[in-house]
């Protein structure tokens, strides 16, 4: 596990090579899936910028190669880069893309598709699990 909730993350991770598994945990129990990462990928960067717990589990799927920062001991320095700065705001750029896109991944397929059929006039809903064929 190389992050989980409530866990007080002073550090930047880069993944250098291996697979990732990013989700968080419903307070009903189920299982959120975030992303899937293989290769290189930022952990950190929202702790980076707002010093606080980190809110995902992030657990290793494959074997990775992990280089670690100490943010308590580099944080003021990396914050005066500006290429390291423009990192940041691009990768916190791509997972607030994720998130915005998120709620999409996590319905079922049997949802998405009527929401699709919806959306091209195919099928109207007409009661809670009830579509008319158009």
């Amino acid at each position: 596990m190389l992050c989980q909730p409530c866990n007080s993350d002073d550090r930047l991770q880069i993944v250098i090579e291996g697979t990732v598994n990013i989700y968080h945990i419903r307070d009903d129990g189920s299982k959120y899936f975030i992303a899937m990462n293989e290769g290189i990928y930022l952990l950190g960067d929202m702790e980076f910028m707002n010093p606080a717990p980190c809110i995902y589990f992030v657990e290793a799927v494959t074997p990775v190669t992990v280089a670690v920062l100490s943010l308590k001991k580099y944080r003021n320095v990396l914050k005066q880069d500006v290429k390291f700065m423009n990192l940041i705001a691009s990768t916190l750029a791509a997972k607030l893309g994720i998130a915005a896109n998120g709620e999409s991944v996590s319905a079922s397929l049997k949802d998405r598709i009527l929401n699709h059929l919806e959306d091209e006039k195919i099928v109207a809903k007409c009661g809670k699990g009830t579509y008319w064929l158009l």
